[in-house]
């Protein structure tokens, strides 16, 4: 796998996940008792979550800067092929991420630290990482980067889901398989109108309407995503909220170029 096709799959592995990771920036471990309101939240959701309420109530939870743990499944044809991690981010800003995902050889781990982008792929020089600085007028990968970065965040997030929701239906209270109670909502978004609110031109064929199935604790923090659409499907699951993370940006002596 060359180097400018082992960006552009880290890349678009990364803005996959980046609306609810945005949104789920804020959280907790607090199961069935919530003894301890998570990330220092104290205003607990009253009643349930509309297309007119849903967008805010869910940016407003994810205020402040906080991490979270991240896994999503993605199942295509058949397959299902898993990225997990660990973000830190505040409302509008990604400080610092650490991922794998699959590769065209092997495990890819992608790290974001200090505005620059390092990726590994397993199989081609072990431990050693190429680098991307988005601010690099020079490179070719670092405009798309650039706007990743500027559209990241829960600000971001919720401006396109708020142009792009069309419908939010309460479905039922249900537990997650760690205790947490939470709420279920199925999310009905136009996917080309949030496309380009995130400044993506929309690809041929997108179709006019996609649901989401959308797991939120009592203090509107996200907890799971599940997407079907076609042949795809998406579970993308939220834990280990508000605890110390340290992604470190790899040493100097193991940066390749590319």
């Amino acid at each position: 796998m060359n180097a400018a096709h082992r960006f552009a799959t880290a890349g678009l592995a990364a803005v996959t996940l980046m609306g609810s990771l945005s949104l789920a920036a804020c959280g907790g471990d607090e199961h069935a008792a919530a003894a301890k309101a998570p990330c220092g939240l104290k205003d607990t959701r009253k009643g349930h979550l509309t297309a007119k309420t849903a967008a805010a109530a869910l940016a407003k939870a994810a205020e402040g800067r906080k991490t979270v743990s991240f896994r999503q499944e993605m199942t295509i044809n058949g397959k299902t092929a898993a990225i997990e991690g660990t973000v830190d981010a505040s409302a509008d800003k990604v400080y610092a991420l650490s991922q794998t995902m699959p590769g065209d050889d092997g495990t890819v781990k992608l790290i974001l630290k200090d505005d620059k982008v390092y990726v590994s792929a397993e199989g081609e020089q072990d431990g050693k990482y190429y680098v991307v600085d988005p601010d690099e007028k020079g490179d070719p990968l670092a405009a798309p980067l650039k706007a990743w970065f500027d559209q990241s965040g829960a600000s971001a997030a919720a401006d396109a889901w708020t142009v792009g929701l069309l419908a939010v239906n309460y479905v039922k209270s249900e537990a997650l398989d760690d205790g947490t109670p939470t709420e279920l909502y199925e999310f009905q978004i136009d996917p080309r109108i949030v496309a380009r609110a995130s400044g993506i031109t929309p690809p041929p064929g997108l179709e006019q309407s996609s649901t989401s199935y959308i797991w939120v604790d009592r203090y509107d923090l996200i907890r799971k995503v599940e997407t079907t659409a076609k042949d795809e499907r998406t579970v993308e699951t939220f834990t280990s909220y508000c605890e110390p993370v340290d992604i470190k940006a790899p040493d100097a002596s193991d940066l390749i170029q590319r």
